[in-house]
């Protein structure tokens, strides 16, 4: 008898312990979300910034690349997003030529002209500043921009072969 009343009586105990436990839970339901964008990626298309030889003269003082015959780029990232066009003045050395030739040691500046567009083709571009942001294409997510620039040279400019490398960054 005393065995059936344990049986009996431990499980309504435990059932009783359950059910005050289960009164003492809480939940809370915290949202997730994450905003998952597309990498920014910078190709050239076509184009360089070769500005062949020159020759120097008394009346020489700036050669020009138009953008239109400079270097094609390409911007792709997530559609309709913003993207900052970073890029300054570069500096161009005939220091190799120096080395190897002799004489004397000088720099040119490079002022880069930068437009954008939203086709491959040269038209309804528009200047881009320094620190400027474009909105890439809502659909391709796709920006193209034409690199170009001037050489600041004078009668006095020693000869050699110059060069230097133009940085041009973008990110969000």
């Amino acid at each position: 008898m005393k065995l059936f009343k344990i049986y009996t009586i431990l499980p309504a105990v435990l059932l009783c312990f359950s059910s005050v436990h289960a009164q003492y839970r809480s939940e809370a339901s915290i949202p997730i979300s994450l905003k998952l964008t597309k990498g920014l990626n910078l190709s050239t298309i076509k184009g360089d910034l070769d500005f062949g030889e020159i020759i120097s003269n008394q009346s020489l003082n700036a050669v020009a690349k138009d953008p239109q015959n400079g270097v094609l780029l390409q911007i792709a990232g997530h559609p309709g997003r913003e993207v900052i066009v970073e890029f300054d003045q570069t500096l161009l050395s005939n220091s190799s030529w120096v080395e190897r030739n002799g004489g004397t040691l000088n720099q040119i500046h490079f002022s880069p002209s930068v437009e954008t567009g939203n086709t491959e083709n040269y038209n309804e571009t528009a200047i881009v500043s320094a620190g400027q942001s474009v909105k890439l294409e809502n659909g391709s997510g796709k920006k193209y921009l034409w690199v170009g620039g001037e050489l600041q040279l004078n009668s006095g400019t020693p000869q050699g072969d110059y060069s230097g490398n133009f940085t041009l960054t973008i990110n969000y």
